[in-house]
């Protein structure tokens, strides 16, 4: 669907990323059980990524589990990652994601990363929200 670095879709990533002011932007698609990262703005924190994330690297599939935005302020005190390789492995401190869909199914998300625990306001949430419905809108006028 989106080559990896596709011109529009880090255009949108690098947006998000301004707006929030995070250390990173992930977006991913999901294939299968794994977590195909298709544009990364200031890479992880902890690691150099790979492209491909099985679930114990990436809070992403809880949220495309979920299908709803995910909200983290600390993630080292939060009871769903605290224990995860996002948090021991890749040094992730704060997490914002929500996903995108295609004809209403879940395909991917896009998610801010931070490497110290902080506050998530209403704008921040907005930024990635719009960042998916946009991603949304794209893969809709991509699949066309």
């Amino acid at each position: 669907m989106f080559e990896f670095n596709d011109p529009q879709v880090r255009a949108l990533a690098e947006a998000v990323h301004t707006e929030v002011n995070s250390s990173g932007v992930a977006i991913w698609l999901m294939k299968g059980e794994d977590l195909h990262i298709i544009c990364l703005i200031d890479g992880l924190i902890g690691r150099e990524v790979e492209r491909i994330l099985p679930p114990k690297y990436t809070i992403g599939h809880m949220v495309f589990d979920m299908n709803k935005t995910l909200v983290i302020d600390d993630t080292l005190s939060h009871p769903l990652v605290g224990k995860t390789g996002a948090v021991e492995d890749m040094g992730i401190m704060a997490y914002i994601g929500t996903p995108f869909h295609l004809n209403g199914v879940a395909i991917g998300g896009i998610s801010a990363l931070h490497q110290h625990a902080r506050r998530w306001d209403g704008a921040d949430i907005k930024a990635i929200e719009a960042g998916a419905q946009a991603l949304s809108q794209l893969a809709l006028d991509v699949s066309s």
